[in-house]
């Protein structure tokens, strides 16, 4: 199933996306670009999914909702890319790479009004207000992780942080969708799968980094920012000591094997919590689709 299924629904938020792009076009191109660049569409897929696993139609509120989504994420990254100093993003170079920081900046903050007229024109102060606590929560983990820079963090500070910076965009999206489809009754769960599916998706994402299995953004990059991510703390954990990249690694590659599987149980334990969220759900062909992409969390690829 997946995006092939969601062709017309995917098709449908390019249109709306690009719609809101046009109206810029002194950037158009440049945001265009990044927009459909390469990317998992994560936020997207489950709206569309939960949409049709609670038997409602994707109509254009839905649309508006996965473009509003989409786009701040991108915002973040945008913003993210400044603080990071990072150079490259979805196998792109960054805005503050082939411009600078202070255009980086400025198109992040364009983005971001985008954000704001699609949820504005969804006419629902409630799905405002959920976004806007999602943004406050976004910018405390960036901020958090900016006062803690060099820290090594307890594995429950690095949760906590996962689910400031990762969760709380899955759960603006689903919680929003619980109120805009009315299904007040399912908004718990919604939430619930929220939050542990972005945590075990920001752990996937820092376990690919770490063994240089994402071709979207340089390895290892949080490390040489001094963002101590799930599988150092599982370094840490076997005895590995922290010293000047790239070194860190170099000679504990027998601890490697180890890390990736402690790493993967606690990708699984946070993956189980989302699936147990969907009990109230009924079966149907998009609930086993939600079901694969938790299970899809799980898989690491075997060529590492």
């Amino acid at each position: 199933m997946g995006r092939d299924v969601l062709n017309t629904e995917f098709k449908l938020l390019e249109n709306e996306i690009r719609l809101l792009i046009n109206n810029y076009y002194s950037v158009n191109s440049d945001l265009g670009n990044f927009i459909f660049a390469k990317s998992k569409r994560i936020r997207s897929t489950l709206i569309f999914l939960f949409t049709k696993a609670l038997f409602k139609t994707v109509n254009e509120e839905v649309i508006k909702l996965a473009a509003a989504t989409e786009l701040l994420h991108a915002a973040t990254l945008i913003h993210d890319d400044v603080i990071d100093e990072a150079k490259v993003r979805r196998g792109l170079q960054t805005f503050n790479t082939t411009f600078d920081s202070k255009y980086a900046v400025l198109m992040g903050d364009l983005v971001l009004t985008m954000v704001n007229s699609e949820l504005l024109s969804l006419n629902n102060p409630k799905i405002f207000d959920i976004f806007s606590s999602a943004m406050a929560n976004l910018c405390l983990g960036e901020i958090k992780q900016y006062q803690t820079k060099g820290e090594v963090p307890s594995f429950s500070e690095y949760v906590e942080k996962s689910k400031s910076k990762t969760s709380s965009l899955f759960i603006a999206a689903l919680n929003s969708l619980g109120v805009l489809l009315n299904q007040t009754n399912s908004c718990a769960s919604l939430v619930n799968f929220a939050i542990n599916f972005g945590i075990a998706f920001q752990i996937k994402d820092d376990l690919m980094n770490f063994i240089s299995a994402d071709d979207l953004k340089p390895a290892m990059n949080d490390f040489k920012n001094g963002t101590y991510s799930a599988p150092v703390l599982f370094y840490l954990q076997n005895g590995g000591k922290l010293v000047r990249f790239p070194y860190a690694f170099k000679y504990h590659e027998d601890l490697k094997e180890k890390i990736i599987a402690q790493t993967c149980d606690m990708i699984g334990e946070y993956s189980n919590k989302a699936l147990q969220s969907l009990r109230p759900l009924y079966a149907s062909p998009e609930k086993t689709e939600i079901e694969n992409l938790c299970e899809e969390l799980r898989r690491i690829p075997t060529n590492v």
